[in-house]
């Protein structure tokens, strides 16, 4: 028999028509009345309405999704519709066309993990079927980022377990985002505020859809480019600055690789940061070039000496801020050297090589240079204060 009723709860107005009846001669495993209805809420409805009227073994994964990480919202303009026959659980779950609820949300409030900063002003479109259940945001913020772009996709509530994903881009200052990956369960052993720049990034997580769920079994990627880059005190006692930089990060580590100004001289870089292995340094690696100021910054041969520019190799090993080693080559057959004072002149395109090997202890770093051309070699130990001098 038909019916029509409407309602107010919660501050919102259902309307809800339809028809159901006992299943007659119902069978093991029948639904225990069949018929269709649907439903209609204008709204606003607050979340916890939205969750009062959500029967709790439908779509447990999405709904307990809902409750646990949905903070706040609106929802609006939600339209459903269930159609119950026998056969509509034979899988042991409602059949996933048995039903469809479309809805928009306003200003919703998100947590997709505990230890990261929630999605804040979210705005977007969802929809639930028997065995799937999708938002798609349009806009919102996430840690000072702007969100051009976001999705939560659960494909399929049963079987339990199954992956969700979540996807989301948007661009912001480089510093949050290295923020909320310093202050998340990464442990991350870096200040943030060294960091600079504007980026873009593309976020994506895959899930299982349980409550209790072991890091190892959460898959994650950000992609993205920061411009204009900079990261203080970056190696060497050199700043990294004015820096295009591609950004990869995931469960496994992150790696950071562009071109920047090092100091005085322009490089290629790459920088990487193992999750997996705890308390193991982070990797540096850079070529470019150098002229006499960056080695002025060490007190050594610079200094008056050279003259044009000679192209570098930089492999470092960093605890944070602290350099542990590194080893630095040199070919300086391009440049002119001029040791006047020796009686010792090499002139541009001529032959010539510094490697340095640096290695940290406390504040003295030891470093061992050579230096071979055909016509001088310079093979010895030297130890370089605090800050980086020739003492």
């Amino acid at each position: 028999r038909a019916a029509e009723v409407a309602f107010v709860t919660g501050g919102a107005r259902f309307d809800a028509k339809g028809s159901l009846a006992r299943t007659p001669d119902r069978q093991p495993g029948d639904a225990p009345v069949i018929g269709e209805v649907s439903l209609s809420v204008p709204g606003p409805m607050q979340v916890q309405t939205v969750l009062d009227f959500w029967p709790v073994k439908l779509g447990e994964g999405a709904r307990s999704f809902a409750a646990q990480r949905i903070e706040t919202g609106t929802v609006f303009d939600a339209a459903g519709r269930i159609t119950l026959a026998r056969d509509s659980f034979a899988g042991g779950y409602l059949k996933d066309d048995h039903l469809e609820v479309t809805f928009r949300v306003e200003d919703g409030t998100v947590r997709f993990l505990d230890d990261l900063p929630p999605v804040e002003n979210g705005f977007g479109e969802g929809r639930l079927t028997g065995n799937s259940f999708r938002v798609q945001l349009t806009q919102g913020r996430f840690a000072g980022w702007t969100l051009t772009e976001g999705l939560v996709d659960f494909p399929a509530f049963n079987p339990r377990g199954e992956d969700f994903r979540v996807f989301a881009k948007g661009r912001g200052p480089a510093q949050n985002l290295m923020k909320a990956l310093v202050d998340s369960r990464l442990e991350i052993d870096f200040d943030p505020t060294r960091m600079s720049g504007e980026g873009d990034m593309t976020f994506e997580m895959f899930r299982p859809a349980l409550n209790d769920v072991p890091y190892e079994d959460v898959r994650f990627t950000a992609i993205g480019k920061v411009r204009n880059a900079g990261l203080k005190n970056a190696a060497l006692g050199f700043d990294l600055a004015s820096g295009t930089m591609d950004v990869k990060v995931d469960q496994v580590g992150a790696t950071l690789t562009g071109a920047a100004r090092l100091g005085p001289s322009p490089v290629t870089f790459r920088w990487y940061e193992g999750f997996t292995d705890e308390g193991a340094p982070a990797d540096l690696t850079a070529t470019g070039t150098v002229s006499a100021d960056f080695l002025n910054r060490f007190g050594i041969l610079g200094r008056a000496y050279m003259t044009g520019e000679a192209p570098i190799d930089v492999t470092a090993k960093l605890d944070g801020e602290t350099l542990v080693a590194s080893n630095i080559s040199v070919d300086l057959s391009p440049a002119r050297l001029d040791m006047s004072e020796i009686g010792w002149v090499k002139p541009a395109g001529d032959a010539a090589r510094a490697d340095v090997s640096i290695s940290q202890r406390g504040e003295l770093s030891t470093s061992r240079v050579k230096f071979v051309s055909p016509t001088a070699r310079l093979d010895g130990d030297f130890t370089l204060g605090a800050d980086s001098k020739l003492i």
